[in-house]
Formats: C-alpha cells, structure tokens, sequence
C-alpha cells in the first residue's frame, strides 16, 4: 500500500509546511490544515522517490541525466503521476520515468527553473 503524506504551500507566508502526521489520525490532521492559512496549496506526496531517494510530491521540479527539467503533476486521463519535461531544445515531453531523475526543487519555491 502507498504511503499517504502530504505537505502544503502558504503563499502568503512563502512558507513549505510538511505534515508529521499518520493520515489514519483525521483529528490531528483536521488540525494541522486547518491551522494552515486559507491562501495554503495541499501538495500530496507520489508514492516515489527521486535517484537519491529523496520523496517526490506533486509539483516538484525534476532534472533527468540531460540537464532536462521536469514538472510532477497528477494526470486525471490515466489516473497516475506524470512528469512533464521540457527539453533544452524548447520541445515538451510527458512520461513517468522517475527513477533516473533527481529532485531539484518544487513549482512554489524555484519556479525560475521553468524558465
């Protein structure tokens, strides 16, 4: 069974809050989101690991081998998380390759590597 995790972005504190919690628990759950500002974005974790195990939630920025970079979003057309690319030579790919990728920051906090 996948793990449940999630985390969450409060964009009014440019702030990344990570959930310590068991999902089983929903009162201390209910507390820790509701404790988050209305201007919070929930960020569930993928069930994946990047090259160096390090955990892989929706909209983290990945860098494959080439220098690509790479956004994890969740697909509602196959049900799964996707990584869309975008190559260094301005072309846009989709695959869910994660294992020889690296975790090289998140939409919220290095969106200048979509650049």
């Amino acid at each position: 069974m996948r793990e449940i995790k999630f985390r969450a972005w409060d964009g009014t504190r440019k702030e990344m809050f990570v959930t310590p919690l068991d999902v089983d628990n929903y009162a201390e759950l209910s507390r820790f989101f509701g404790s988050l500002s209305k201007y919070a974005t929930l960020i569930q974790y993928t069930g994946r690991k990047d090259k160096h195990g390090v955990e892989i939630y929706e909209d983290t920025l990945l860098e494959d081998p080439q220098g690509n970079i790479g956004k994890v979003f969740y697909s509602e057309d196959s049900a799964s998380y996707l990584i869309n690319w975008h190559r260094k030579d301005g072309t846009w790919d989709t695959d869910n390759c994660f294992g020889y990728s690296e975790v090289v920051g998140s939409v919220w906090e290095n969106s200048e590597l979509l650049k």
